[in-house]
């Protein structure tokens, strides 16, 4: 997101899909810090709306545990 208002996009974000997501692990209670990862392949501007799409990954303590493909994200007035 911060990418797409740096970029001088305002607007608000909404999920619009994703292909795949893999899990081989969790989140819980013990685990101290969470970190996401996201990888911007593309930003398409259309008229009244941004979208990106990206992969993504997340490590807890630094072990990754969900990775996506193909995240897409739309920015729209």
């Amino acid at each position: 997101m911060l990418l797409f208002v740096g970029l001088g996009n305002p607007g608000r974000g909404r999920a619009l899909g994703v292909n795949t997501v893999k899990f081989t692990g969790e989140v819980l209670k013990n685990v101290k810090k969470a970190i996401y990862e996201i990888n911007m392949k593309k930003i398409l501007k259309k008229e009244g709306a941004t979208v990106g799409l990206a992969n993504g990954i997340l490590l807890a303590d630094g072990k990754q545990i969900y990775t996506t493909e193909n995240l897409k994200v739309g920015l729209f007035k």
